[in-house]
């Protein structure tokens, strides 16, 4: 007898498809007093929510209906439920708000309303529900701000507001959870400001996506305090200055993308040296000097992306950068030298050839002139005492 059901579920089936109304089985519910799973997701199932849902039994602590094609609004009596404990709607084609009395929800730890097509802003009801601990937004119309009272979810494991039109800074607030986060995801959407300091309360955060915001500023070095970071994307934004140092205590680091900000430094050699780095994107900022040959920069078979930075050289050959400048510098004074040096050692030695032929010359010429002039003897007649002794 389906009073008496714990369980209602066709969950991962081939269910829906016609043009009907496929939900209208909701108000047949409200017998089932003993109810506390009722599970359709992954389906495709037509039709809407009705209002009735409210009125099923309170006992009820999960309702899936994640993946199907569901359209029309969260109603708001969904609040009644006041043991519901996972409220998954995600990947279907729900449309208004988000209902603003859902922090009667006390109970609720999982929310996921992803993938819809949901519109207004975030209610600051979500404050009421400290046993949050998903919370996945991602992928609708949601404007606005990131409301602060977010924070009052100090069980929060894994925010996902991706792909909003979300404006406004990130409040601080926000991290400085008792309980640290191990995912948050803000990417795609307007926001402004800086990263706040206070990102390194986060001592447990695995992933932090920021991507694809303007989000300016330099890197905060706190940062170096999330020491089990595995995942940080900071792409797509307006970050400057040097590539923070607060990185190289980031060990545990696979996935780095600071790509597309203006990052102006060289690119340091720890980066090189991180031992789980298996992906790292550096593309169009404003980097200049030589790449380093370590660690990733070397490994042919990882992901390295330093496209965009008109001011690199060096680095292994298969980046095809120009060659180092030392190097280059090097090579041409050698080149110059060679071009200085060996015309004047061959000048030197004519110019010594032909001192030698002078002075051998000057000596033949001096031998001959000496051998050729007329002796003492040949110039006067030898006369005796005797003749000279007749003649006077």
């Amino acid at each position: 007898m389906l009073h008496d059901a714990l369980v209602i579920g066709m969950a991962e089936n081939q269910l829906g498809g016609s043009t009907r109304d496929e939900l209208n089985f909701i108000p047949s519910l409200v017998n089932c007093t003993q109810l506390k799973y009722l599970l359709f997701g992954n389906n495709s199932l037509r039709g809407s929510l009705s209002r009735t849902i409210g009125n099923i039994s309170t006992q009820i602590i999960f309702i899936s209906f994640q993946q199907n094609q569901i359209h029309g609004t969260v109603p708001l009596e969904i609040s009644n439920l006041v043991n519901l404990n996972i409220f998954y709607m995600g990947e279907n084609r729900l449309t208004g708000n988000i209902p603003p009395n859902i922090g009667k929800l006390r109970k609720l730890q999982n929310l996921h309303l992803y993938a819809n097509e949901l519109s207004g802003t975030i209610p600051s009801s979500h404050g009421n529900l400290t046993l949050l601990s998903l919370l996945h937004l991602s992928d609708n119309n949601l404007f606005g701000e990131i409301p602060p009272s977010l924070a009052a979810s100090q069980n929060l494991l894994s925010l996902s507001l991706s792909n909003n039109y979300l404006k406004g800074s990130i409040p601080k607030e926000f991290f400085c959870l008792s309980s640290s986060p191990l995912f948050l995801n803000f990417s795609g959407n307007a926001l402004t400001g800086s990263l706040p300091l206070e990102v390194g309360n986060m001592i447990n955060l695995i992933a932090l996506n920021l991507s694809n915001n303007r989000v300016s500023g330099a890197h905060p070095n706190t940062l170096a305090k999330c020491v089990m970071i595995q995942e940080l994307r900071l792409d797509d934004n307006f970050f400057h200055e040097e590539i923070p140092t607060a990185l190289q205590t980031l060990r545990s680091l696979e996935y780095l993308d600071l790509s597309r900000n203006n990052f102006s430094s060289h690119i340091l050699a720890f980066l090189g040296n991180l031992p789980l780095l298996a992906y790292l994107n550096l593309s169009f900022n404003e980097l200049n000097g030589e790449v380093p040959k370590l660690g990733v920069f070397r490994n042919t078979t990882l992901i390295v992306s330093i496209e965009g930075n008109y001011n690199l050289y060096g680095g292994i050959q298969q980046l095809n950068l120009p060659i180092c400048p030392t190097s280059f510098t090097n090579k041409k004074e050698n080149h110059l030298t060679v071009k200085i040096v060996v015309p004047v050692i061959a000048a030197t030695c004519l110019s010594l050839l032909a001192l030698i032929f002078i002075v051998c010359h000057w000596r033949r010429k001096s031998r001959k002139n000496v051998s050729s002039a007329p002796s003492y003897n040949s110039q006067f007649r030898r006369i005796s005492y005797l003749d000279l002794d007749k003649a006077t």
